[in-house]
């Protein structure tokens, strides 16, 4: 689907009051923001447990030397062999853990070995009294829950927790079991261990359980206990370097809590209690989560505050192209609230882009994202305007094109505001009005023609913006209309006038001027003269009506106007009272006997000023 095909797709726009409903408007393209909230995470060397083959890094060359160590200990040696089976076991479950997201074959080996060292060193009567059995016990564990080996977990789990309750492992014992209870669908089960995990608060498993009963409390809807565990974890662990993850996880799940009961107004004192240093952060992602959740006036909210809270924020453009988003998708929302946006999303790139104070990468964006948005969403208002004839969408269009043109004056933009106003005009059912409409296309054609460079597209440009004076002025097809009744003693006697043209008339003349430097058809160039001379005329113009043809006579005497054109000319220069001019055109008509045949009202009025006297008594 293209994009003006996808902004077309209908989110509401509302007409003024009175008017007929405007039509539709086709659903925004997706905010431009971080996606809501990351996976919640799991149990990790990172986040929660440090020790042994959870940190280790794997060393292949240690697995030779340990394994001829173990070859040469007798089991009678047993603190000595049970700390090699210890060693090589805790190698094998490191490497297990480093092959499982690059080789899934070499994972698989490396467990099996890992499980068969595990269980040599804690099923041995002999090696009962080896200090670190219950790391062994846990780690033995934890490889086989990595393994997904969850039966065999569990029972390495219980003898953990019923033979060496006393381990500093217990806790971590049991969070594996809420764990795994949680993956299970098994959540009451699962709040029933974390709460044993919270029992040893100087467990390094602590602020995770809790964080995890947090989460609980969210599936379950409990949605105040789950801000109060959320808002304990982040204090918990706030000044805690080796919790960073816990911590910033533990933010995330106070933003989604806070979404489904706080009030947007009161988002950024609540965030500023939990990490006042963090509260842009939270607030952007609290607005995400209400886009998503179709809260698209908590979303407005959330989005305008941070524009006020952080203008120079390099994220600030971004901000204003969802507050558009989410207005343009608000079913509630009038259309011109849903127009504003739009355009002060231009209008913040025309200020950023002045103040150069975006870097360049989101420069860039905010340039493609309001030249879209602005000129798309009008492209997809003229469609739905020339569909339905409804006037506030036109006008709609109307807005957001010189809004656009403003900013990006370069695109494509000003012929599409063009052939809008064209469309309008055509569309127009007041006939008093629709004379206006013509000549807002033909002053927008004209606009064209003057900043193109291209000769062909400064010819079509001029060319419409002709057409369209020709609308608005009805001006009809036949010349013999366009040039009226001659009545050259009529003429005589009217009183000349001093003419101020108005500046729409002299936009005219700018567009005929401009039509005609492009043209190559001679007849096409004559006639467009001759109706430039009787535009002239019709507004009293007779000076510049005189001019054209002027030129008109000297370069197409052959053209089927020229004995219209002659008869004008001596009628303006008559209705100016240059007589003595009119008088040196009239022999110069009569000597030319070969421009005079077959113009038989021409030569009438020859004969008839060279009858009378024309000058005035």
């Amino acid at each position: 689907m293209s994009r003006l095909a996808l902004v077309c797709a209908l989110v509401g726009i509302h007409g003024v009051a009175g008017a007929q409903p405007a039509p539709q408007l086709a659903a925004p393209a997706p905010q431009v923001r971080p996606p809501p909230m990351g996976p919640r995470p799991t149990i990790n060397a990172e986040s929660v447990l440090t020790v042994g083959a959870l940190t280790a890094k794997p060393r292949p060359e240690q697995e030779q030397i340990i394994v001829a160590l173990i070859q040469e200990t007798p089991d009678s040696d047993a603190e000595e062999k049970s700390d090699y089976l210890f060693r090589l076991a805790e190698l094998y479950s490191a490497q297990t853990r480093a092959f499982r997201a690059t080789d899934p074959q070499k994972a698989k080996d490396t467990l099996l070995k890992a499980v068969k060292n595990w269980k040599l060193l804690v099923e041995n009567e002999r090696f009962r009294n080896y200090p670190k059995i219950d790391v062994a016990l846990f780690e033995y564990a934890y490889t086989l829950q990595g393994g997904k080996y969850m039966k065999e977990a569990r029972a390495v789990y219980d003898q953990l927790l019923k033979n060496y309750p006393q381990s500093r492992y217990v806790p971590e014992a049991h969070l594996a079991f809420a764990e795994y209870y949680v993956e299970a669908g098994q959540l009451a089960d699962a709040e029933a261990r974390y709460q044993v995990v919270l029992k040893f608060p100087k467990s390094p498993a602590y602020a995770y359980a809790m964080y995890r009963l947090g989460w609980i409390h969210y599936d379950l809807q409990r949605y105040q206990e789950a801000l109060e565990a959320f808002y304990s974890v982040a204090a918990l662990t706030k000044e805690d370097k080796k919790q960073a993850v816990v911590n910033a996880a533990a933010k995330d799940g106070f933003v989604a809590a806070y979404a489904q009961i706080g009030k947007p107004n009161k988002a950024a004192l609540a965030f500023a209690r939990v990490d006042a240093a963090a509260v842009l952060e939270m607030l952007e992602a609290l607005a995400g989560l209400s886009a998503d959740a179709g809260k698209q006036d908590h979303t407005i909210f959330l989005y305008q505050e941070l524009i006020k809270t952080a203008p120079t924020n390099r994220k600030v453009c971004r901000w204003q192209v969802n507050v558009a988003t989410a207005m343009l998708a608000w079913p509630t929302a009038n259309g011109a609230d849903k127009m504003r946006e739009v355009e002060n999303l231009v209008k913040l790139y025309i200020a950023l882009d002045k103040a150069k104070t975006l870097p360049a990468q989101e420069a860039k964006e905010c340039r493609e994202r309001a030249a879209t948005m602005s000129s798309e969403l009008a492209r997809a208002l003229q469609v739905q305007s020339v569909a339905t004839k409804d006037e506030p969408t036109f006008g709609y269009s109307e807005r957001l094109y010189k809004v656009h043109a403003e900013a990006f004056p370069d695109d494509a933009a000003p012929a599409a505001y063009a052939d809008l106003q064209w469309s309008r005009a055509e569309a127009e059912r007041n006939a008093r009005l629709k004379p206006e409409r013509w000549v807002a296309a033909a002053d927008a054609y004209l606009d064209i023609a003057r900043t193109v460079t291209e000769p062909q597209r400064v010819r079509e440009a001029a060319a419409q913006s002709v057409l369209a004076w020709k609308m608005a002025l009805a001006v009809d097809p036949n010349p013999a209309v366009q040039a009226g009744v001659i009545d050259l003693e009529a003429a005589a006697r009217a009183q000349p006038a001093v003419i101020v043209v108005p500046p729409l008339e002299a936009k005219l003349d700018v567009a005929f001027a401009t039509y005609e430097r492009g043209i190559t058809d001679r007849d096409e160039l004559a006639r467009t003269k001759f109706l430039h001379a009787t535009l002239h005329r019709r507004h009293g113009d007779h000076a510049q009506a005189v001019g054209v043809l002027t030129e008109l006579l000297a370069k197409f005497r052959e053209h089927g106007t020229a004995e219209l054109a002659a008869n004008l000319m001596l009628d303006s220069l008559i209705r100016m009272q240059r007589f003595d001019d009119v008088l040196a055109l009239v022999d110069q008509f009569a000597a030319d006997a070969k421009f005079l045949e077959g113009k038989p009202a021409l030569q009438a009025n020859i004969k008839l000023l060279r009858s009378r006297s024309l000058r005035r008594r």
